[in-house]
This record gives structure tokens, C-alpha cells and sequence, in this order.
């Protein structure tokens, strides 16, 4: 089965391609406008938006990836679950093999399937989240309810649904990476839509938020085109350090001075990089790979073999990586680097939107209160 991932990475070696990236606007154009006509479509209620039982949340981005959904999504959904709701979160299952719906877990289980069935940012999710149901179908409104029906689900988190128009939301999570300007969309570019699209948000999150970052140019961009949605700023930050396949939490200090080999698969390696770097690693070696990359036994051995002649202490990879990983037991000591989420401006707006959300499921489990 061919991989989605190939596709992006052919994509992205066109678009640093000046001539390329010319020659792709027009198409670009055409994309643009299909995308904002499918959106008036189903403002008309010319195509069918289902409304579920319980509320729905929805997160999403403009960007072919790299926004840093999936922690964002886990911030969320542990949110939620601290405040006592049952959450289910459902997503498509990216770059899996499999097809149809796949229970990764049910709260309280344990994991019984593999990143293969699944995807690596389900399983990731899954992972950090043993209290949260999570499903993967191509069909999420299906698959919504039936957790709600079948597991209980009192929230359900929709993962990767600015586009998914079929399904009413509650709240409209949409995510902008800061540290990437507003450009053209596909196949020009790496943006899916428009930026007039944000004018569906509830609510705008911007993250990967750094001194001399895109902010400003997005915030003159969004009030130019009328978007008066709130706005968040968010910063994804080194939490600590875990040996790879194990819960056991290591400070950052054992980064100090460690000469280190990161090695992952995700859109922003950089950022990845960086972190590792601010945290007082020497990144001696690096070995970027495509988004959703499932590594093959020569790089592995290749990042081990580089590791030991670079005279690395160890290796270091990412939670999304680790979900590519399993069974592999590396020669050299490998260690994940989890984040944390740090909402830098604006938390009461935010806290108030999740207020108002576990308030809507307990007015639809209990009507009578209304009054």
C-alpha cells in the first residue's frame, strides 16, 4: 500500500522549488476556491451536518501538519477528564493500513492493537491518555456515536476536523503554528484553505509561539479579513526525558552537556531539534525523516551506528516516533522527549470555552435544569 507520507514528501521538495512553486499557483487557485465553495455549501445547509447527542469539540489546522495538534488534542482531552467528563476522541488514524473502525483503547483498557491498524498519532494519543476512549474510523460522526452509545462517551474530541464539515461542533478549536507565515494553499503551498476560513473558528490557537515568530502578520492578515474569533498562544516545552517503551519520567538535567543524536519522523524536525538544544543537549548528529515514516531496519542501525562513531551518550526521539517503534530493542540507549503544553496568553478565554462545554453536557444529560 502506498504511503500518504511519500506523497507529502514529493510535495514538499516541489514547493522549495521556485519555478515549481510558480508554475503550482494556478492550480493552488483552483484548489482555494473549490475548498471556500464546499464551506458557503454547507452554510447553506446544502449538504447534511449531523448534530450528536453529546457535545463535540474540534480541533484542527489551515496547514498540511506540523501545527502540534496531537498535544494539543491530549491537553484537551486530560482537561476534560480532570473535570470529570467521560472523553472519547476520534480521529481518522493517518497513514494506517487498516480500514474501518478500530478501537485503539477504551478508557481504563490497555492497548491492544498496533500502529499499523492505527496510526502513530492515535496510538501516541491513546498512550498518554489510558482514562480516554480513542477511536479511529474514516466515518467519525459514525464512529462518535457509537462511542456514545457504546462506551458512554460524554464529550467527544474530533481530532483534525477544521475540514470535517459533516459534524456539528460545539466548540471549533482552529490551530495556527506561529512559526510559520500565511502562504498559498495546496499544491502550492501547505495550507489546505484560505485563510478566511478562520472565520469558522471559535476559537484561534496559535502554537510553537517564539520571540520573532509570523504572529504578527497572521493577527493584521485575520483582522483584515474579518475573523473576530478569540485568540490563544500556546508553547509546546521539554517536560522530561523517558527511556524508550517505559513510563519511568527522567529529569531534562540528564540532557546537560549530553552529547546526543536525535533521529524522527515528523513535519518540524527543527522545532524538535531546538528543543533538545534549549534543554543543554549538544545535538551532535541528526537524522531527520518524512512525517509518519516507518523506519526501516537500516535506519535504525545507521542512527546506532552514527551514535556510537559520534561518541553520542545516547539517542533521542519523539512520542509520535516511539509509536513507529515498537519492538525494537536499540544497542544504544534511547530516550523519548515528551512535552508539556503552556498556554501563554488568555487561559480564562480558553477555560471559559471548556467551561461552557462541560456545563452543555450536563444541560443535555439533564434537560430539567435548564429552567
Amino acid at each position: 500500500m502506498a504511503r500518504a507520507p511519500a506523497l507529502y514528501e514529493t510535495h514538499r521538495a516541489l514547493t522549495r522549488n521556485v519555478l515549481a512553486r510558480f508554475l503550482l499557483r494556478p492550480p493552488a487557485w483552483v484548489w482555494q476556491g473549490v475548498a471556500a465553495a464546499r464551506r458557503f455549501l454547507y452554510r447553506k445547509n446544502v449538504f447534511n451536518v449531523r448534530r450528536l447527542s453529546r457535545p463535540v469539540v474540534g480541533v484542527g489546522n489551515l496547514a498540511l501538519g506540523g501545527a502540534g495538534k496531537t498535544p494539543f488534542v491530549i491537553f484537551l482531552a486530560q482537561y476534560l477528564i480532570n473535570h470529570g467528563a467521560d472523553v472519547a476522541i476520534v480521529a481518522r488514524g493517518y497513514g494506517r493500513d487498516a480500514k474501518g473502525r478500530v478501537v485503539v483503547r477504551r478508557g481504563g483498557d490497555v492497548i491492544k492493537v498496533g500502529e499499523s491498524r492505527v496510526g502513530d498519532e492515535a496510538l501516541m494519543t491513546a498512550r498518554a491518555l489510558p482514562q480516554a476512549t480513542v477511536i479511529v474510523d474514516e466515518d467519525r460522526a459514525d464512529a462518535a456515536e457509537w462511542a456514545i452509545k457504546t462506551f458512554g462517551a460524554q464529550i467527544i474530541l474530533l481530532d483534525d476536523a477544521f475540514q470535517n464539515r459533516g459534524v456539528r461542533k460545539d466548540l471549533n478549536f482552529l490551530l495556527l503554528e506561529a512559526r510559520r507565515p500565511p502562504g498559498p494553499t495546496f499544491p502550492a503551498g501547505y495550507y489546505r484553505e484560505g485563510p478566511a476560513a478562520a472565520a469558522e473558528a471559535d476559537l484561534i490557537v496559535f502554537t510553537k509561539c517564539r520571540e520573532g515568530d509570523y504572529r504578527d502578520r497572521w493577527r493584521k492578515l485575520l483582522n483584515r479579513l474579518g475573523v473576530t474569533a478569540p485568540q490563544v498562544e500556546v508553547q509546546f516545552s521539554p517536560a522530561y526525558l523517558r527511556p524508550l517503551n517505559r513510563d519511568e519520567r527522567l529529569s531534562l538535567n540528564k540532557l546537560e552537556g549530553a552529547k546526543v543524536l536525535a533521529f524522527a519522523g515528523i513535519a518540524d524536525f527543527e522545532h524538535f531539534a531546538e528543543d533538545l538544544a534549549e534543554a543543554g543537549a549538544v545535538v551532535a548528529r541528526r537524522r531527520p525523516f518524512p512525517d509518519h515514516r516507518r523506519f526501516t531496519h537500516a535506519d535504525l542501525a545507521d542512527a546506532e551506528g552514527t551514535a556510537l562513531v559520534a561518541g553520542c551518550d545516547f539517542l533521542v526521539t519523539t512520542a509520535k516516533d516511539e509509536a513507529r517503534l515498537e519492538g525494537w530493542r536499540p544497542s544504544v540507549l534511547t530516550y523519548v522527549l515528551e512535552q508539556s503544553v503552556e498556554i501563554r496568553s488568555n487561559f480564562d478565554v480558553l477555560n471559559d470555552f471548556l467551561d461552557r462545554i462541560i456545563s452543555s453536557l450536563r444541560l443535555r444529560e439533564n434537560p430539567g435544569d435548564e429552567g
